[in-house]
């Protein structure tokens, strides 16, 4: 009995292994694939520590998917059981990730809460690798917030930490890939306020990090970055040049959230080099994706944009069909700024 329970454990941890190299490469369908069938095979062999990681796995895998609704359930069970067994590390882990989430329904509030909350257990217990992290987290948050100051101050700090000695080559690796997230972050506040030089050093800086650890999902979400810049830049050409190279490395890996992401932006390059037609084909094939991944405030914002595209083209009565549709799909996000933004483009058509 010991020998059979020894090899499923290791036969688990095998597969967590293929799992977590499958989300580094983006392919994350692959990924919830293998991280519910550890969730099953923990579940069967009545391992709850097993069970709360590949919970917490699963929960991720939703999120990264724009699946909302199954990232809560499995966020919020994962952290229940992981308080009953007092593994205070992994609670906190799973707690950032649910933070995260809420940020990203546009909660951003709520989500500080919880990142405030986690520092201090990750101070108290000396965990420098996570109090990183959640200061990073921290500076997303203050930026959803439209505090760029506070952001700048957290990503800063974060960032002393990244770059500090680290123990082991692994613990090397880990704090490099901090080290350019959160140079991503930094350009992208600099982005918001439209220092834009100052963002582009930032973002060439991160690229080359991600670029020598073969991070996949890491240099997909840094091109992107910079095409908006170039985008922002007055030089949509260009920008489109990015953008393609991304939406390529997107579809190969499953990313169907960065896809949407990529497309959208891409009409809007088209749009700002008066190419409707290219523009509204960009829109409907991010709008297609955002619904199938039940991604409500993404299909707010490709609506409203759809819009936009048919009021300038004289045609207001299309538009204001689209933004109704959008400000009918906004109130069930429960997202206030999302609700008065689209009931703003009603008013003023």
């Amino acid at each position: 009995m010991m020998e059979r329970d020894s090899n499923q454990s290791h036969s688990w941890d095998q597969i967590r292994t293929e799992a977590v190299a499958l989300y580094r490469q983006g392919r994350l369908r692959e990924y919830l694939v293998l991280s519910e069938r550890n969730l099953w095979e923990a579940h069967r062999i009545g391992d709850t520590a097993r069970e709360a990681i590949a919970c917490s796995d699963v929960g991720l895998a939703h999120s990264r998917l724009g699946e909302t609704q199954k990232a809560l359930t499995c966020y919020e069970q994962a952290i229940e059981q992981f308080r009953t067994l007092k593994n205070h590390t992994r609670e906190a882990a799973t707690l950032s990730n649910l933070a995260l989430l809420y940020a990203k329904m546009g909660q951003p509030r709520r989500a500080l809460l919880i990142h405030h909350q986690i520092l201090v257990v990750r101070q108290a217990t000396g965990d420098r690798l996570g109090q990183a992290i959640t200061l990073n987290n921290l500076g997303f948050a203050y930026s959803a917030c439209k505090q760029p100051d506070e952001a700048l101050k957290h990503f800063n700090q974060s960032l002393a930490i990244y770059r500090e000695s680290a123990a082991t080559p692994k613990e090397s690796v880990k704090r490099r890939l901090g080290e350019a997230s959160t140079l991503n972050n930094i350009g992208s506040v600099y982005s918001d306020l439209n220092l834009l030089n100052q963002a582009l050093k930032f973002y060439r800086h991160a690229l080359l990090i991600r670029q020598d650890l073969e991070d996949c999902v890491g240099e997909a979400v840094t091109l992107n970055n910079m095409a908006v810049l170039h985008n922002k830049l007055g030089q949509p050409n260009l920008a489109l040049l990015y953008y393609h190279q991304v939406l390529l490395q997107q579809q190969s890996t499953g990313d169907r959230p960065g896809e949407a992401v990529t497309l959208s932006n891409m009409a809007a390059a088209y749009q700002k080099l008066k190419q409707p037609k290219l523009a509204l084909e960009h829109y409907n094939q991010s709008l297609l994706i955002r619904r199938d991944l039940q991604d409500l405030s993404g299909e707010v914002n490709i609506l409203s944009n759809i819009g936009s595209i048919w009021a300038d083209l004289g045609h207001p009565d299309w538009a204001r069909s689209l933004y109704r549709q959008a400000h009918d799909i906004a109130e069930r996000t429960s997202n206030p700024s999302l609700i008065d933004w689209v009931q703003h483009l009603i008013d003023n058509l």
